[in-house]
């Protein structure tokens, strides 16, 4: 070999480090821009790694020619370290084709945990997911068993005091935030929306006993979101949780005989081979699984429930009914037959196939102890059916099921006031939903008066009757808001507005729309 090619051979194997250093440079690159995205970035220096790899070989190449051991090692050192690099950058690349989890640390979480009277709230969402958790501070005595319940369904790894609801709230906001971050560390599809929440309310309540609902929403990336609902009923005296031992031992197998009348209704299906259709996992009908989910008290009966894929496909939903109170009655023990509440219904008198929203003012303004509003309302409305003169305006549009009486005009013409009726039939078809709002104005303003308000009845099409329900067992909820609230029912559809004029953001409308069964607060 000639001398000069021999001492360029040299030269050139000496210089291992140089392309061994810029392959690392150069991946590291590569691992960034495929951490943002930057793919054109990253094409180039995975091109330019593949060049300075091709390099070190050579430069291996020639220390063997030149037998320059020492060169030899380097080259080879080099390259080996190349290749490592290049193996740990595309396990990092696949690591990285996501951003990384945000950090919150456990200051910044536990700071958002609010209490707002008997509310306990923890709400965090960033770019990758959105957890919400809002709870209710029970009574004292339910509280250990509250919490016992509402931690088992929000993961029961809780090991604290279960009757501190912030410090019970702020650990599941810590722990869902960590997994939510964690799954979405480990990949998902572009579409998804990471979310985690769980709402609690009180949905019922005598002097012995109180019942807590938890709706729990959990969107994973999956195919689709998933949906629970729990509810439990807990004894004030003791705080003790109601559970399916309310039944007498001896009742247990005509549970059956309930739960294939529920389903085939709830399915509505007319006999047991169809009911079979749509059932998973049951293989005998004179054996159906109870709920895991224990009955638990409502307004008008225990209800009861089963869970997505507890007993039938996602499709199906939550198969369940609301069983009257004196349909198991005599089927439950002592201790649960003194707890059922009294029958505060009164009857809806109508003539034909069903009430119309003139019928359900008649019964509601006939109902004990009205109040001076509606039974004023009453005598106006007689008046009015009769073609007789009489105090204020009565609007009635049978059809769209609305009803309004614009009160007469006071102080001078400055103050007015109307109050509203509609109704509509719930998806279950087996009531109708009737709602009444009263506002009173001075001038265009809304003030406060003694009828100001939204109520709510709850119309039984089996029974005829209805009853008064608070607003909450529809949650509806007045909004966060430093003002006075009116409320106006709708003439066409089931949405109802909030208005409100607050001092800071001035006027602001809110609309509760109507899911079918309950109402759900938005912004307009």
């Amino acid at each position: 070999m000639q001398e000069s090619t021999k001492s360029r051979l040299t030269v050139f194997s000496r210089l291992w480090a140089i392309p061994m250093v810029l392959c690392v440079l150069l991946c590291v690159a590569a691992v960034i821009a495929g951490m943002n995205g930057r793919t054109h970035w990253m094409g180039l220096s995975v091109l330019g790694t593949v060049l300075m790899v091709l390099i070190l070989l050579a430069q291996l190449v020639a220390a063997v020619v030149i037998r320059r051991w020492w060169c030899l090692a380097g080259s080879i050192l080099g390259l080996a370290v190349s290749v490592f690099v290049i193996l740990s950058s595309i396990v990092a690349m696949a690591a990285g084709q996501y951003p990384s989890p945000l950090a919150h640390d456990s200051n910044e979480v536990d700071s958002l945990v609010t209490l707002s009277d008997d509310t306990v709230s923890f709400s965090l969402a960033d770019e990758q997911m959105s957890c919400n958790i809002v709870a209710l501070e029970p009574y004292t005595e339910v509280g250990q068993a509250v919490g016992e319940w509402l931690s088992k369904h929000l993961g029961n790894k809780y090991t604290g005091d279960m009757t501190d609801m912030q410090a019970l709230v702020g650990f599941y906001g810590r722990n869902l935030v960590d997994s939510l971050h964690g799954i979405y560390a480990e990949g998902v599809p572009d579409y998804a929306e990471l979310s985690y929440d769980a709402y609690m309310e009180n949905v019922f309540e005598t002097d012995k006993v109180v019942t807590y609902s938890l709706t729990i929403t959990i969107d994973f990336g999956g195919a689709h979101p998933s949906t629970q609902e729990w509810g439990a009923t807990f004894c004030k005296d003791d705080g003790s949780l109601l559970t399916w031992d309310i039944v007498r031992s001896d009742c247990q197998p005509r549970l059956q005989d309930l739960l294939r009348e529920m389903l085939k209704g709830y399915f509505n299906v007319k006999n047991d081979s169809e009911l079979m259709e749509y059932l998973q996992g049951v293989e005998d009908l004179a054996n159906i699984p109870l709920p895991v989910n224990p009955p638990y008290m409502t307004v008008e009966g225990f209800t009861l429930i089963y869970q997505q894929y507890e007993i039938a496909a996602y499709a199906m939903g939550m198969p369940g009914d609301v069983i009257a109170y004196d349909r198991l009655e005599p089927w439950l023990t002592e201790r649960a037959k003194g707890l059922i509440p009294e029958d505060y219904s009164f009857p809806v008198a109508f003539q034909g196939k069903s009430p119309s929203i003139s019928d359900f003012l008649m019964a509601i303004a006939n109902m004990e102890d009205p109040g001076e509003l509606l039974i004023y309302m009453k005598e106006q409305w007689k008046e009015y059916r009769q073609g007789h003169p009489y105090k204020g305006q009565y609007t009635v549009d049978v059809s769209h099921g609305y009803l309004r009486y614009d009160h007469e005009v006071l102080n001078d013409g400055k103050r007015t006031g109307t109050t509203e009726f509609c109704c509509w039939t719930c998806d279950d078809g087996r009531h109708c939903l009737v709602a009444m709002a009263s506002n009173f104005y001075d001038e265009g303003v809304a003030i406060d008066n003694q009828f100001s308000g939204i109520s709510f009845f709850l119309y039984n099409k089996e029974t005829r009757r209805m009853m008064l329900l608070p607003s909450h067992y529809f949650f509806v909820r007045e909004p966060a808001i430093n003002s006075l609230v009116s409320y106006t029912l709708p003439v066409t559809g089931k949405d109802i507005i909030a208005t409100a004029n607050d001092p800071e953001k001035g006027e602001c409308k809110f609309v509760y729309v109507w899911n079918g069964q309950r109402f759900n607060l938005g912004e307009e």
